[in-house]
């Protein structure tokens, strides 16, 4: 009789032993496979970023390229409207996929724009408030083609505006 207890003791200890380690291999799947979810889903949201970026981008470029040909005749009226423009931009769908440097960026070149000219009678801007508007564009127009050309695997370092930061 002692020995179908020590069989059963070690039949036990056994059974114990091997369904630990088929507890182990499926916890360990289980963690693979919700690895490599997160990393799909990742995939998918950086796609659908870089696609509402292709689309709505551009006409951040549209609505800056009239800044390059202002004269100094009109350039209060441009600045005014490529302002009130830009703010309407910011504030629309883009302001969901910015990236904290593109964002501070367009916030820049549109406090610049919203600058009162120097010689407020005439309506003229010095050449250091031009030549700053010009800088600010530049720097805007940057940081929003660095955000388009982000691979996927930059965005986990990059922070966006909405977009929780890994």
């Amino acid at each position: 009789m002692e020995e179908k207890i020590v069989t059963a003791i070690i039949a036990a200890s056994v059974s114990l032993v091997v369904s630990l380690f088929g507890a182990l291999g499926t916890w360990r799947q289980l963690v693979a496979q919700r690895e490599k979810l997160e990393r799909e889903i990742d995939v998918r949201r950086s796609e659908k970023l870089y696609e509402i970026r292709l689309r709505v981008y551009p006409k951040f470029f549209e609505i800056t390229r009239v800044l390059m040909g202002a004269s100094d005749v009109d350039r209060y009226s441009t600045y005014k409207t490529v302002r009130n423009e830009l703010k309407v931009w910011r504030g629309g769908e883009p302001m969901l996929v910015l990236s904290k440097v593109a964002l501070e960026a367009t916030y820049a070149l549109e406090v610049a724009l919203r600058a009162n000219p120097e010689n407020g009678a005439t309506r003229q801007y010095s050449q250091e408030q031009i030549a700053k508007v010009w800088k600010l564009r530049q720097r805007a127009r940057g940081a929003l083609r660095r955000d388009i050309g982000l691979l996927f695997g930059d965005d986990k370092e990059a922070d966006f505006v909405g977009v929780r930061s890994r």
